[in-house]
C-alpha cells in the first residue's frame, strides 16, 4: 500500500530520532575522565588540567605495567588527518591500548617530571555530551528530514530522491562524525574504525548525489534514468575502496576521488546553466539552487577537506562545526522552496513543516522531563506520580490532539455553498468554478489539476494519493491530489461523500431547470393569450377610429405588448426586424408632431439580439425621442445604429435647446441609465457645439 507523504516523512523523521538515539547511547559507552587534555602551542606536546594540575605536560599515559607516549595525535578528532593508512593502524592501536587500560576502572599518568597520578574513569552522562556533539546531531538531522520532506511530495519528480539521499549522507557523516570527534581522549578502536567508515560513506553519498541532482534538475539530461544508479555504484567503488585500503594513501582512495565527484558537480552545474538559458523560471530555481549546494559544500571542502588532504589538518580546527554547512544547504533549499518552488512543493511547505515540528516538540517534550526528573530515592514515584497524572500527561494529550486531530466534515457549510451554486443554472463556467472551491473546502488537497477526460463516478487513483472528481455539468473531470494538506490519502469514504455531493448537486441542478422551463412556458403561454386576445382588440380599435392621436396610442399600445412577448422568447431575435419595427412606429410620432426623423442603420441582415436585450434597446430609444417631442422644441431628430467589434453604437441627436431644456422633471432618464446598465453598457447626454442634445449608448451585443 502506498503511503501517504506526510506517513512518510513521518516514518523518516522517526527512523532519524531512532538514529540520533543510537548515536546518543553509543557516545555515552565511552569512558570520561576528570581531566581536560590539550595539545601545548608548539603543537608537539600533550597536556592535561586538572583541579590540582595546571596545564602540565605529559610523559607517557597507561596501566602500571604498560605505557605509550603521550602524542599530540591522540587528540585528532578525525582519522583524516593522519597522513597514511600504516598512521591509523597506529593511531587505532593506540586508542585501543587506552581503552584497554581504562577498562581496569582507572588510567595512570605520568608527567614529564616523572610524577604520576591515577584519574578514575566515570559513565558518561546524558549532560556531559559537548554542543559540538549536539550541532552535529541536529545538523545531520535537519538535512534527512528536509531531504525527505522534498521526496515525499515529488516522488514523481526523478530530482527529488538524489536529493532524499544526499540528506541521508549528511546525517550518515554528521552522526558518525560526532560522535568519534567529541570522544574525549580514546574509544574502542573497532567503533572508531566503523564509525570513520560510516562518515565517509555518508560524505562520498553525499557528493555523488549531488552530481546526480545536477544532471537531472531543473533540466534533465540524456540518460538521466540511470544517473541514480550510476551515482550509487560510484559511491559505493570510492567507499569500498577506501575501506579495503586498497591504496597507500586516502589521498588515492578518498578524497582525489571525492574531489573529482565534486569537480563534475561543478560542470554539470554550469551545463544547466546554459540549458536554462532560455528557461526564466528554470534558471531562477537553478540559480537559488547552485547558491544553496555550493555555499555549503565549498564552504566545506575549502576549509575541511581540502586543508586535510593537504595538510591533514582542517583550517577552523573542528570539522564538526563544518557539518553545520552541509545544513546550510538544505536550509538554502527549504528558503527556496518557499521562494522559487524549488521541486513545485512551496505551496505546500509551511503546512507540513508546522505539522511536523508540533509532534517532534511532544517528543522533545517527553524526552526532556525524562531527563531532568530528578528526586530523591523515597520521594521519585510519588511525586513522579503526581506530577505526570495530574499536569504532564493532561497537557501532552492535549497538545497531541490539536496536532493530530482530523476535523469532521462541515456538512451543513458544504450544503449552503451546494445550494448557492446550483441557484444560478445558467451560469456553466461559474458553476464549474464553485465545484472546484466546494471540493477545496471538503479535503483540502494540496493540489486540483483540471482534466479534460469524464468519469461517471470518482474513483481512487495511485492508491489513494488522488481522488478523479467528475464535473457537475460539462464532460471534464478534477484531480485531487494529497488531501489534508498531505496528512493522509483519500479513502472510499471520501468516495462516497464526492458521489453523494454530485449526486445531490446534480438533482438541485436538474429540479432548478425544470422548475425554471415551467415558468417560462407558463410566461409564454400568458404572453401568447395577451398577443392574441388583448392585441386583437387594440388592433381592431386602432383600425376602427378616425382620429390620429387615438390611433397611434392604440398602435403603440401593440408595440408595447409584442415588446413584452419577444422578451419573454428564449431564442434570438433578428436586430433589423426589431429596429425596422421600431422605426415605423417612431416616424408615426415625429411626423404627429412635425419633427424630421433621420434614420441611420449599418446593421447586417444577420445580426441577432436577444429578446430582453431587444426590450430595453427599444424603450431607451422610445424614451429619447418622446423627451425631444416634449422638451427640446426641435425641428429634427437623427438616429444611427451601427455594430463595433461587438459593441451597439447607439446616437440620437436634435436641434433643440440643448441638454438642460431636454431634461426631464420625471422618471424617465432614470429609468434610461437602469436599463443601459442591465444591458452592460454606458448611457450620457451632452450639448453638441450646433445645438441641440444628442444621446449616445454604448453597450455589448451577445
Amino acid at each position: 500500500m502506498r503511503m501517504s507523504p506526510l506517513s512518510i516523512l513521518l516514518t523518516c523523521s522517526t527512523l532519524g530520532l531512532a538514529g540520533m538515539l543510537a548515536a546518543i547511547w553509543l557516545a555515552m559507552q565511552i569512558p570520561l575522565l576528570q581531566a581536560e587534555f590539550q595539545i601545548d602551542p608548539s603543537g608537539n606536546r600533550l597536556m592535561i588540567h586538572t583541579s590540582e594540575l595546571d596545564h602540565e605536560p605529559l610523559r607517557s599515559l597507561g596501566t602500571g605495567t604498560q605505557h605509550i607516549p603521550a602524542v599530540p595525535a591522540l587528540l585528532i578528532e578525525d582519522m583524516d588527518a593522519l597522513p597514511d593508512y600504516a598512521a591509523r593502524r597506529d593511531f587505532l592501536d593506540g586508542q585501543q591500548f587506552l581503552i584497554n587500560s581504562m577498562q581496569q576502572g582507572s588510567l595512570q599518568l605520568t608527567l614529564d617530571d616523572g610524577q604520576t597520578l591515577s584519574l578514575p574513569v566515570l559513565q558518561r552522562a546524558f549532560t556531559d555530551l559537548p554542543f559540538m556533539f549536539w550541532f552535529q546531531m541536529i545538523s545531520g538531522y535537519l538535512g534527512l528530514i528536509i531531504g525527505s520532506a522534498v521526496w515525499a511530495f515529488s516522488r514523481q519528480k526523478q530530482a527529488a530522491l538524489p536529493l532524499a539521499i544526499m540528506g541521508l549522507g549528511l546525517a550518515m557523516a554528521a552522526w558518525s562524525a560526532g560522535i568519534y570527534s567529541t570522544r574525549g581522549l580514546a574509544m574502542d578502536a573497532n567503533w572508531f574504525r566503523l564509525l570513520g567508515s560510516i562518515n565517509h560513506l555518508g560524505a562520498i553519498l553525499y557528493a555523488c548525489m549531488m552530481s546526480a541532482l545536477l544532471w537531472r534538475y531543473p533540466l534533465p539530461m540524456r540518460g538521466d534514468k540511470w544517473i541514480g544508479m550510476t551515482a550509487l555504484f560510484t559511491a559505493s567503488m570510492i567507499w569500498g575502496a577506501d575501506t579495503l585500503a586498497l591504496g597507500s594513501t586516502p589521498n588515492i582512495t578518498f578524497f582525489i576521488p571525492f574531489f573529482i565527484v565534486f569537480l563534475s558537480s561543478i560542470l554539470l552545474a554550469v551545463r544547466q546553466w546554459r540549458a536554462s538559458a532560455c528557461d526564466p523560471v528554470a534558471r531562477a530555481a537553478l540559480g537559488w539552487l547552485l547558491l544553496s549546494v555550493f555555499f555549503g559544500t565549498v564552504l566545506f571542502s575549502g576549509l575541511s577537506m581540502l586543508p586535510m588532504m593537504l595538510t591533514g589538518h582542517a583550517l577552523l580546527g573542528s570539522q564538526g562545526l563544518l557539518m553545520g554547512a552541509l545544513a546550510l544547504v538544505h536550509l538554502g533549499l527549504a528558503l527556496g522552496i518557499i521562494r522559487y518552488r524549488l521541486f513545485d512543493i512551496g505551496q505546500w511547505w509551511f503546512a507540513v513543516w508546522s505539522w511536523l515540528v508540533g509532534g517532534m516538540l511532544v517528543i522533545a517534550l517527553d524526552f526532556l522531563l525524562l531527563s531532568l526528573w530528578v528526586w530523591p530515592q523515597t520521594l521519585a514515584l510519588p511525586v513522579t506520580m503526581l506530577i505526570a497524572g495530574l499536569i504532564y500527561f493532561p497537557l501532552r494529550q492535549w497538545l497531541w490532539q490539536r496536532l493530530m486531530r482530523h476535523p469532521e466534515p462541515e456538512h451543513e457549510l458544504f450544503y449552503t455553498q451546494l445550494a448557492a451554486m446550483c441557484s444560478q443554472p445558467d451560469k456553466n463556467l461559474q458553476i464549474e468554478t464553485d465545484w472546484s472551491s466546494l471540493l477545496a473546502s471538503m479535503f483540502s488537497p494540496m493540489e486540483i489539476i483540471p482534466q479534460a477526460h469524464a468519469y461517471a463516478l470518482p474513483q481512487l487513483l495511485n492508491n489513494g494519493s488522488h481522488l478523479q472528481v467528475p464535473a457537475l455539468i460539462d464532460e471534464s473531470s478534477l484531480l485531487l491530489g494529497y488531501p489534508a494538506k498531505g496528512k493522509r490519502l483519500f479513502t472510499q469514504v471520501d468516495v462516497r461523500m464526492a458521489e453523494h455531493y454530485i449526486t445531490m448537486g446534480r438533482n438541485m441542478l436538474s429540479q432548478i431547470r425544470e422548475k425554471q422551463a415551467a415558468t417560462r412556458l407558463e410566461r409564454q403561454r400568458i404572453m401568447n393569450d395577451l398577443h392574441d386576445e388583448l392585441g386583437g382588440k387594440l388592433l381592431e380599435l386602432s383600425y376602427q377610429s378616425s382620429e390620429s392621436p387615438v390611433q397611434s396610442l392604440a398602435r403603440s399600445a401593440i408595440q408595447d405588448m409584442r415588446d413584452l412577448v419577444h422578451s419573454s422568447h428564449e431564442e434570438n431575435l433578428v436586430l433589423d426586424h426589431v429596429l425596422s419595427d421600431l422605426r415605423g412606429m417612431i416616424a408615426s410620432q415625429t411626423e404627429l408632431a412635425d419633427i424630421m426623423l433621420k434614420w441611420g442603420s449599418a446593421i447586417a441582415d444577420d445580426t441577432n439580439i436577444a429578446g430582453w436585450q431587444a426590450l430595453h434597446l427599444r424603450r431607451i430609444i422610445k424614451e429619447a425621442v418622446t423627451n425631444v417631442i416634449r422638451h427640446a422644441q426641435a425641428t429634427e431628430i437623427v438616429i444611427s445604429i451601427a455594430l463595433e467589434d461587438g459593441l451597439l453604437l447607439l446616437s440620437i441627436a436634435d436641434n433643440g435647446g440643448g441638454l438642460y431644456q431636454t431634461q426631464s422633471k420625471g422618471s424617465g432618464l432614470m429609468s434610461m441609465r437602469q436599463r443601459a446598465e442591465k444591458l452592460a453598457g454606458e448611457i450620457r447626454w451632452e450639448n453638441q457645439p450646433e445645438g441641440g442634445c444628442k444621446v449616445s449608448l454604448q453597450c455589448p451585443l451577445s
